[in-house]
């Protein structure tokens, strides 16, 4: 990370970090280009990392190329706001961010779709009594996100 002084290592501001940003952006390789696709995302710590959970349709564009190639880049973001200054070049802002990479596969097991079902919906809602259709989760297409590497930075 080029501006260490932005770098973030509390794992409980990381955490808070997390928690703030409403939206993952998954890179996924697609031959000679990179697609980028934004989701609704839930997270749990797991050995000390974190895996991220992410649902969508069952096929499509992104489901084909994560069945070609699962490993994936990943980003969060938030907490911008302008700060001004007297000049152009002056200018920034504030912001948090996390940006990382790991091996994306598919959650099949209808309990564990559910338990990752319930993750999402805990980090929308702060509830995790939600009831899921058996129906609705056996046509949901599961994400399991497992971060193998990943940064964190923020300006104030």
């Amino acid at each position: 990370m080029r501006r260490s002084d932005r770098e973030v290592t509390s794992e409980q501001r990381i955490e808070e970090i997390i928690e703030a940003c409403q939206i993952i952006r998954l890179g996924i390789h697609d031959e000679e280009r990179i697609y980028i696709v934004p989701l609704h995302f839930g997270y749990e710590r797991d050995d000390g990392g974190y895996v991220f959970y992410c649902h969508g349709a069952s096929e499509g564009k992104k489901i084909n190329l994560l069945k070609t190639n699962g490993y994936v880049g990943f980003e969060l973001d938030g907490g911008y706001e302008i700060i001004p200054a007297a000049v152009a070049c002056g200018y920034s802002s504030t912001f948090y961010s996390v940006i990382g990479e790991g091996q994306v596969s598919f959650v099949e097991e209808d309990a564990e779709k559910i338990k990752a079902l319930q993750m999402i919906m805990k980090h929308y809602t702060h509830t995790t009594d939600w009831e899921l259709p058996l129906a609705a989760v056996k046509n949901t297409a599961v994400l399991k996100l497992v971060c193998e590497s990943m940064t964190c930075k923020e300006h104030n």
